[in-house]
């Protein structure tokens, strides 16, 4: 027999002794004195019972105290956050079921080398409208040179071979390199640059690309300041959404190009750094880095078809449009969307995440994560009706935990 029954048969033991006890002791009593025990026997069971009473009740107002804890309020008094995270192990959202396929698309999928590749982007129709642009404009110049010779017309064909170079000079990162370090023919410089053509042409061809027509130049940037490069850059734009169908995870975020040069929308942004420069909103494919989506901010436009809002709420929504439904996760930060948008995008099964520095101006955000400086959004503290937020510490790698 193990320790564990005989505890069980002493404990029964016990209890039996205590039972005969209290009979051995009532029938040593007088009727009265029996009378006398069953009333206070009686007040002990109904105390008892009353305790028992208060007892649940507390128990009930504990728990109700427990989910009332359940929950943060956000600094509206209004919205709710669970500080539970949801189950993961469940069945996959309707809004997350991916509609298209990511990948290459048939018209890219068939390309065997480079130059189809590049045709892909930089079509028929783009070389011919800067071919022709350019040439209006040597001819305007033509004048100006002693020897007719300087100032030749361009073609289609050295249109892609400059082109061409500028990208192999991304690629070779020479942005900020001499020219005349890349046309350099003394074993130094790079090669295709001054077998595809002199740096003296590659400078001329430089001065006069041109990208629209100058004749009506001025009565269309009367109601657009992208008029001199709108029909080339929409034009590539569909380009890219033409050859590649984003995977589910895309991200939206700002890119300054480095510009220095007179342009009506150039902006001043002195945290990034170039500081000065053209700014531009781009939707991006996060696993391939394939730019999908762009648009130029132009600030304010003139009255007229383009004058559209430029909040980043709406220019989201602009470059999202086409693949809205689709199930796909967008990834961006908090100057491009706010807490008020999440309903909308999940009506249009878009799922999002906020990368969040500083959330102060959310109205709906827990008090108890304002005091929390060191936060950044990485893993779930709360949900509130689906949306969800994160936290880190990025100092000491630790999770917080509420």
């Amino acid at each position: 027999m193990d320790e564990r029954e005989q505890n069980r048969i002493l404990s029964l033991l016990d209890d039996e002794n205590d039972s005969s006890s209290d009979n051995d002791q009532v029938g040593g009593m007088s009727d009265e004195e029996v009378d006398d025990y069953v009333e206070e026997n009686v007040e002990k069971e109904s105390s008892d019972s009353e305790h028992d009473i208060s007892e649940t009740e507390d128990d009930l107002d504990v728990g109700s105290d427990l989910s009332r804890s359940k929950f943060y309020f956000g600094k509206d008094k209004q919205t709710k956050w669970l500080k539970d995270v949801l189950p993961s192990n469940v069945r996959t959202r309707s809004h997350n079921i991916i509609t298209h396929l990511p990948g290459c698309k048939p018209v890219a999928k068939n390309k065997s080398n480079i130059v189809d590749y590049f045709h892909l982007l930089f079509d028929n129709v783009i070389i011919r409208i800067i071919t022709s642009c350019t040439n209006k404009y040597i001819i305007s110049i033509a004048g100006n040179f002693e020897r007719e010779r300087d100032a030749n017309p361009t073609s289609e064909s050295e249109i892609e071979s400059l082109i061409g170079l500028l990208i192999l000079a991304g690629v070779n990162r020479s942005g900020r390199q001499n020219l005349e370090d890349l046309w350099d023919q003394s074993g130094f410089g790079v090669e295709i640059f001054h077998v595809t053509m002199s740096l003296k042409r590659f400078r001329f061809l430089l001065r006069c690309l041109r990208f629209d027509d100058m004749g009506d130049r001025i009565q269309r940037r009367e109601i657009d300041k992208l008029a001199p490069i709108r029909e080339l850059f929409e034009l590539f734009v569909e380009n890219c959404k033409k050859c590649f169908s984003p995977s589910e995870y895309v991200t939206i975020d700002e890119e300054l190009v480095k510009f220095r040069g007179r342009c009506p929308f150039r902006v001043y942004l002195p945290n990034k750094p170039a500081k000065y420069g053209v700014k531009i909103f781009a939707l991006v494919d996060a696993k391939m880095m394939y730019t999908w989506n762009m648009e130029v901010y132009c600030a304010k436009q003139p009255v007229g078809p383009y004058n559209i809002s430029n909040s980043p709420s709406d220019v989201v929504m602009r470059l999202m449009n086409p693949i809205l439904g689709s199930g796909r996760n967008l990834t961006t930060d908090n100057c491009c969307v706010t807490f008020a948008w999440f309903k909308c995008f999940k009506e249009s099964r878009i799922s999002i995440e906020v990368i969040e520095d500083d959330h102060q101006h959310q109205k709906q955000m827990i008090s108890l994560l304002l005091f929390e400086k060191k936060i950044r959004y990485n893993r779930i503290l709360t949900v509130s009706n689906e949306t969800w937020v994160y936290g880190y510490d990025p100092e000491t790698k630790v999770q917080l935990s509420q």
